[in-house]
């Protein structure tokens, strides 16, 4: 018997077969299974999540070094600071 989260890749992936489906069905009427579904998507949603804030960061980066070359190339910047 295949793992919860075997059948789960299957069938993101569109390979899940009708006795795995059949399977998964059985898994996921226990409480085990049902904990290991709810584990795979939090562990997937935290990624995601990761991922979407390091998206953001590389935003960020780009932007602040956009400023930097700006502030570089334009001494008119500098000067009416410290004025």
């Amino acid at each position: 018997m295949k793992s919860v989260e075997q059948l789960l890749t299957e069938w993101e992936e569109g390979r899940l077969t009708a006795e795995g489906a059949h399977e998964l069905k059985q898994l996921l009427r226990t409480p085990e299974g049902r904990a290991a579904l709810v584990d795979d998507w939090l562990f997937y949603e935290a990624l995601n999540g990761l991922l979407r804030e390091q998206e953001e960061l590389r935003r960020q980066m780009e932007a602040l070094e956009l400023l930097e070359k700006d502030f570089q190339n334009n001494p008119a910047h500098t000067s009416n600071m410290a004025s």
